[in-house]
C-alpha cells in the first residue's frame, strides 16, 4: 500500500448530514462571501477565496485538540456564517501574502 493510499484510507468521509450542511451553506452564502472577497482581491483570486473556505470545512484528515474535525464543531454554532466570514477573512489573507511574496520573489 502506498503512502497516498494510506492516507487516504485514514481519512474520513463527510457523512450525509454534513454533505447537506455544507451545501445548503454555499447555496445561501457562496455570492455573498464571493462578494466580500471581490472588493479585497482579483475575480479569480476571490473565487479561490471562496473556495478555500468550504475545502477548509470539508477536510477531515486532522482533529483539532478537541479531538473533533471542523465540520463537526461549524454545524454546532449558532451562527456558521460568522465562521465563513472569519475563515474567508483567513483565506484572503492568506493569498495577499502569497502575492507579495511572488512579487518580492520577482
Amino acid at each position: 500500500m502506498g503512502i497516498m493510499d494510506k492516507r487516504r484510507q485514514e481519512r474520513c468521509e463527510l457523512t450525509k448530514e454534513e454533505r447537506e450542511f455544507i451545501e445548503k451553506l454555499y447555496r445561501t452564502n457562496q455570492e455573498s462571501l464571493f462578494n466580500y472577497a471581490i472588493g479585497r482581491l482579483e475575480k479569480s483570486n476571490a473565487e479561490e477565496a471562496v473556495q478555500n473556505v468550504f475545502l477548509d470545512l470539508c477536510r477531515k484528515d486532522k482533529k483539532d485538540d478537541d479531538g473533533k474535525y471542523k465540520i463537526e464543531k461549524v454545524m454546532q454554532y449558532d451562527d456558521p456564517v460568522k465562521w465563513l466570514y472569519k475563515s474567508l477573512k483567513l483565506s484572503i489573507s492568506q493569498i495577499i501574502r502569497k502575492k507579495q511574496q511572488l512579487a518580492q520573489l520577482m
